[in-house]
């Protein structure tokens, strides 16, 4: 636990925040607890979902910016890792990218990706090397345009870890997608 960065909470009930504070303290047992994110989400599968970021141990031998993998039990997906793990010096942030108000779903999906290969390429990455996507989708529509869309962007065997929180307002009507992303250098 000591190695835990930054934890975001989505909670199908936000006004239960203290009771899971309060679990989040028991689970660090006296030790300093990192920045910690709470957002609403509507879901009907899970009452709540955690995003986990911490520093590994030691040394990697690979070869590779980024390491993915599903852990096992686990059924792998083509649009969105488990586990991404970083082996490079350099990160690059990509942070609070909106779709276009007057856009159809698709095309802001579309439009959205693009300018987010232009960004990674600009800062010395690519689509190939986005270690964590975060999605937060307001909209049906959004969320299935982006369901259908992901596979044309991402690697199959190399898909960034992800969470997609659906949230009950985003920004302003008729946006419905927002995209935060964190990528390395080509290496």
């Amino acid at each position: 636990m000591s190695s835990v960065a930054k934890l975001n909470l989505y909670l199908g009930k936000v006004d239960q925040w203290q009771v899971v504070e309060r679990a989040i303290e028991a689970s660090f047992a006296g030790g300093p607890i990192p920045p910690v994110v709470y957002v609403e989400w509507v879901s009907s599968s899970y009452p709540t979902e955690i995003e986990l970021i911490a520093a590994a141990e030691g040394k990697s031998e690979t070869k590779q910016g980024v390491f993915y993998f599903t852990p096992e039990g686990e059924k792998p997906s083509p649009v969105y890792s488990k586990v991404a793990q970083i082996h490079a010096d350099e990160v690059i942030y990509i942070g609070g990218m909106v779709g276009s108000v007057a856009e159809p779903p698709v095309d802001q999906v579309k439009s959205l990706y693009t300018a987010l290969k232009l960004i990674a390429e600009k800062s010395g990455g690519s689509l190939h090397h986005l270690v964590k996507a975060t999605y937060y989708v307001s909209d049906d529509d959004d969320s299935a345009a982006l369901n259908q869309l992901r596979p044309e962007y991402y690697d199959a065997k190399r898909p960034p870890a992800a969470s997609k929180v659906a949230i009950p307002d985003l920004l302003e009507k008729g946006r419905g997608l927002l995209i935060d992303m964190v990528a390395v250098p080509k290496g």
